[in-house]
């Protein structure tokens, strides 16, 4: 049947607001009973998140006939990347004996204008998929998008992203008397999967004295994932391993932080390896944490096909943990002394040769291949990861943050475009300044370098003396039991006398044994007489530049003449850089006797405190611009004051130590003698500050002098 068509509808004379039709007689009528809305929020006493849960049912039990109640979210704001997924928990129990679609059903739809177009979720794309609704209901709690086998997705159209979408769920049934239950859901949940993405490689941090200011360079990570197997063999055999005598030992593959980082919320469901003799026996293992600290998986291999890849299914796949290293391998019985049991690769190694022969241990140095040891990775539906658009995707940007120690609470400081280095204009003077940098994959932070980079920036009554122009040409080594120096001459009429604090050695080559600091004064233009010594260990240098702070009780003083900084070699001494366009400055003993070097200049520095004698005028307080503030700590008030030796320009503010601006408390002409200044720990909008350390700066007539205070709440 057609139905049928009304046109051209007159209403005649009639004058009358539509308000006052009862008034004026009008009534309506409809031919279908209206079924009522009993969408309602109840306690059904096994909700999945106790207490309550929305409940389709009438006062009776069941359900109404004639019906179609919806309910509807509000505008819910989706995600602008990754992937967003869509479900809910879902209760009923419904039936109807009649053929679609003259049955009762419920429905599932989205829209992502506010209501003006609507999509099922079977359909959400409007690409052809099938529009389904659903004519029963899972008498147990169950996910929505399991029970019908949906994809609750709605990334990757560009047509979700960024909107307030609206949700609707809806239950209709027809005239026949109702059979069942009804329908309840909770838990609705919209989910976004970033995948973080790795971090930056390289990292370095190098103070600029000149300026106080920080360079940070790094290389940005490659983008995407592994697809699959991750491996960091080229797949091809090449010989194997065994212990000389026999044994129990095991080998693995690490694979770091960063390289499992795109893989976070995945699982490794199989592993891969090639036993190469037959007389041993081999278990398939998987560890996790820094130095496979835990045991994830043991899995005796039976029946070995030798020198061939064993692949080996996981009982209960291990789930990526983010901030977390996999090591994959295997455990091996050898019985016989002379065989070789563990295959290898061509080589060059990647990321480390590991063995556990009572410990573990990077063979690497002497075996310049790789492990065979494959892993599978798999995403948590089961399928396996491919290099899709939600991860091969560009890095937008990067963090940079900072932190005044380096296991602190790193802060952002700036948010950047693509680029490969940064400077930091306004770092903490007289203190190590420690930084980390992330990529900003679709906004979400990528993994945090490890280990940190840092620097010490010099403070405003410090100077960094060099002879090298920061370039270094090659390494140098003077040799065992010898010593390098560099010879410094501070400048006295800047300061009357100077404390030498920290050394600065620049490493060209690392390598693994401690370096030995030590000082002389000046004997007739060649090191003198040894002022001091103490060890540096060498996990704490890195290439590049290294600041090394020299002992409190370990610093001498000078008022005159010249002084000398340098090593002591030992055994495993890093390459020190060599400055090869000028020479003059730096000296060696490896002949038994000081003499200078003329192949360049030794890259080693040093920073010293200057400091007033008294002997070249005696200073009254009246002469002396200082600053300083009591008490110190405080809470809140702290008094700062200042000595004016003249009537003139001065400027005091105080910043946080990120190097940020946070109270201005003088920006104008002060008078000559002393000004007191408090600081009720506020900031520039009146807004209390939090507790920690704060530095006040004074800049007055081309001076800056630079002070440290500490707020306790």
């Amino acid at each position: 049947m057609f139905g049928f068509a009304v046109d051209n509808i007159s209403l005649g004379d009639f004058n009358h607001d539509f308000d006052d039709g009862n008034e004026q007689g009008m009534t309506f009528t409809s031919i279908v009973p209206v079924g009522g809305d009993i969408w309602y929020l109840g306690e059904p006493g096994d909700a999945p998140s106790p207490t309550h849960a929305m409940i389709c049912q009438n006062d009776q039990g069941t359900y109404n006939i004639n019906m179609l109640n919806y309910l509807e979210s509000p505008p819910i704001t989706m995600p602008e990347a990754g992937e967003i997924h869509v479900d809910f928990m879902l209760k009923g129990f419904f039936d109807d004996n009649d053929t679609f679609p003259e049955v009762d059903f419920f429905g599932w739809e989205v829209s992502p204008d506010g209501g003006s177009t609507w999509y099922y979720m079977s359909n959400p794309f409007d690409d052809g998929s099938p529009n389904y609704v659903y004519s029963d209901a899972p008498d147990i709690w169950s996910s929505m998008v399991e029970s019908y086998t949906l994809d609750g997705r709605l990334d990757g159209h560009d047509m979700y992203e960024g909107t307030d979408s609206i949700f609707r769920i809806y239950f209709q049934s027809d005239g026949d008397e109702p059979i069942g239950t009804g329908i309840m859901i909770d838990d609705f949940t919209v989910t976004n999967i970033i995948w973080p993405g790795a971090g930056v490689t390289d990292l370095t941090a190098e103070a600029n004295n000149a300026d106080q200011s920080v360079h940070l360079t790094w290389t940005a990570p490659e983008e995407g994932g592994e697809e699959g197997w991750i491996q960091h063999d080229n797949g091809e055999y090449a010989g194997s391993l065994g212990l000389t005598n026999g044994g129990e030992w095991a080998v693995a593959t690490r694979f770091t932080i960063t390289e499992m980082m795109p893989y976070v919320g995945g699982s490794l469901t199989e592993v891969t390896i090639y036993p190469a003799e037959v007389t041993a026996d081999y278990t398939v293992t998987v560890w996790s944490g820094s130095n496979a600290s835990t045991l994830e998986v043991e899995i005796p291999l039976t029946n070995p096909v030798i020198e061939d890849w064993n692949q080996v299914t996981l009982p209960d796949p291990i789930l990526i943990e983010s901030g977390m290293e996999y090591w994959i391998g295997y455990q091996i019985n050898q019985p016989n002394a002379s065989t070789y049991p563990a295959g290898y690769d061509s080589g060059p190694n990647v990321g480390g040769l590991y063995a556990n022969l009572g410990s573990w241990q990077d063979l690497s140095g002497d075996f310049d291949y790789n492990w065979l040891i494959h892993g599978y990775i798999a995403a948590a539906d089961g399928r396996t990861f491919e290099v899709t658009n939600d991860r091969d995707r560009p890095v937008t940007g990067y963090h940079i943050w900072h932190c005044d120690t380096f296991d602190g609470t790193y802060e952002v400081i700036d948010t950047i475009d693509p680029a490969e280095e940064y400077t930091h204009a306004s770092p903490i003077h007289g203190a190590n300044n420690y930084y980390n940098v992330t990529p900003l994959w679709d906004g979400a932070d990528g993994a945090m370098h490890d280990p940190p980079a840092f620097d010490y920036v010099i403070a405003d009554d410090e100077e960094e003396f060099n002879h090298d122009d920061g370039t270094s040409e090659e390494g140098y080594n003077v040799g065992l039991t010898h010593s390098m120096a560099v010879k410094f001459t501070p400048d006295y009429s800047r300061s009357t006398g100077w404390t030498l604090t920290h050394a600065r050695v620049y490493v060209h080559e690392y390598d693994t044994g401690q370096v030995i600091i030590r000082a002389w004064d000046d004997n007739g233009g060649v090191p003198g007489t040894m002022l001091f010594q103490f060890v540096y260990p060498a996990a704490d240098l890195s290439t590049g530049w290294n600041t090394i702070p020299i002992p409190e009780a370990n610093q001498p003083d000078f008022e005159s003449g010249s002084y000398y900084v340098g090593i002591f070699e030992m055994a495993g001494l890093s390459a020190i850089g060599l400055d090869t366009s000028g020479s003059g400055y730096s000296y060696t003993d490896e002949s038994g006797s000081w003499v200078m070097e003329a192949s360049g200049n030794v890259m080693i520095r040093s920073i010293a405190l200057g400091y007033s004698t008294g002997i070249e005028e005696e200073l009254t307080p009246d002469n002396v611009l200082s600053i300083s503030n009591y008490p110190n700590p405080f809470n809140p008030n702290t008094t700062i004051n200042l000595n004016m030796p003249a009537t003139g320009k001065a400027t005091i503010q105080v910043y946080n130590v990120r190097g940020q601006l946070v109270k201005t408390l003088v920006n104008d002409v002060v008078e000559s003698g002393l000004t007191q200044y408090n600081w009720n720990g506020r900031d520039n909008s009146d807004k209390t500050v939090t507790s920690g350390i704060y530095f006040y700066k004074l800049i007055t007539d081309g001076q800056v002098l630079t002070r440290k205070m500490l707020l306790l709440k």
